[in-house]
Formats: structure tokens, C-alpha cells, sequence
């Protein structure tokens, strides 16, 4: 999950991966019509639970919901993430 959620205008946050997650993941951020916002990727130790993330492009969006999709060894999670 993201935290903190509703995400603030600097457009940082953190996302915990479930235990025993590494490796290389991508991310994708759109917005409620789809339309990507943001993408990037992220190295994560497995003794790491929480990555820190800057996302400039939502701290620039208007208020509302995004969606994160985390990707990574063909898996693929979509969170909800509010901007306010």
C-alpha cells in the first residue's frame, strides 16, 4: 500500500511491497480516464519493505483518483492513490 494516502503536493510517498519482495519494478501512475500520468522504475532489497518514491507530475495534477500499477517478475498490482 501507499502512505501517505491522499498524497500531498510534493508528490512523495512510499510504497510497502509485501515481505520477501526485490528485484527491478516498474511503475505506472494514470489518471481515472486512463490517461498515464506518470512511470518509472525502482530497485528493492528483499530486507526492504518500504520505498520511498517522488512523483513531481501528481503533485501537479488536480485533486482526485490515480492509479499506481506496480509491476515486477510478470506480477502486477494496482493500487488506488488519491490526490488532494
Amino acid at each position: 500500500f501507499l502512505f501517505p494516502n491522499p498524497v500531498s503536493s510534493d508528490g512523495r510517498v512510499s510504497v510497502r511491497l509485501p515481505e520477501g519482495s526485490s528485484g527491478k519494478f516498474q511503475y505506472s501512475i494514470s489518471n481515472s480516464l486512463g490517461v498515464q500520468v506518470e512511470r518509472g522504475t525502482f530497485d528493492a532489497r528483499s530486507s526492504q519493505r518500504d520505498v520511498q518514491l517522488s512523483l513531481p507530475n501528481i503533485g501537479r495534477q488536480v485533486q482526485g483518483v490515480y492509479y499506481m500499477t506496480l509491476m515486477s517478475n510478470g506480477s502486477r498490482e494496482t493500487i488506488p492513490l488519491i490526490r488532494e
